[in-house]
């Protein structure tokens, strides 16, 4: 056992063991998302310093994070597999060193929840940016979709939630005469 009796082992160990579970909650309800914060990387070096606290855990390479490229968009992380290895590897702490302490919710969880879901949306609103920057010139001058795309990427600063996009495209699509079916294709959502 890593010396049960030496409390600052114990604190790293439980230090781990929260940080770990930290992670777990930040993808908790998650689908998928780009990579671009760096999640991967952060959870893999706190996976890392496993085996420096628990020496009974030696390797950790099935833990670590691996983040999946998709095209030229970046990488995007794949919550089941987290969940998985993260459970396992909490799991593992859980057992040897019989961790088990009450998950206190000071707000925290509220205000990363927030913060990441603010930092996504941004994101979003900046590759749909890119997007409509790259679909103006294959219209040409004074067509409905080209106008379209001009007044939908005018009204993006703006906008201040996934839904607003949603909304305006539709707004501003019904105004230049364009069907769902069509705003979908223009946006390539």
């Amino acid at each position: 056992m890593c010396m049960n009796d030496d409390e600052k082992n114990k604190k790293a160990i439980l230090g781990v063991y929260e940080e770990l579970k930290g992670l777990l909650v930040a993808i908790e309800s998650k689908n998928s998302w780009f990579d671009d914060n760096g999640f991967s990387a952060h959870a893999n070096l706190i996976i890392e310093r496993v085996p420096i606290v628990c020496p009974e855990i030696e390797d950790v390479a099935t833990y670590r994070i691996r983040p999946e490229h998709i095209n030229d968009r970046g990488n995007i992380v794949k919550p089941i597999p987290a969940k998985a290895k993260l459970n396992s590897i909490i799991g593992r702490l859980k057992g040897l060193y019989g961790l088990d302490t009450p998950t206190k919710n000071d707000g925290n969880t509220f205000i990363q929840n927030q913060s990441q879901n603010q930092s996504q949306f941004l994101n979003f609103a900046l590759e749909l940016q890119e997007k409509i920057i790259s679909e103006i010139p294959k219209y040409a001058e004074g067509t409905k979709e080209r106008s379209f795309l001009e007044k939908l990427k005018s009204a993006l600063p703006t906008i201040k939630s996934a839904t607003d996009i949603l909304s305006k495209a539709l707004r501003i699509g019904a105004d230049f005469g364009l069907d769902p079916a069509t705003i979908h294709k223009l946006l390539g959502l």
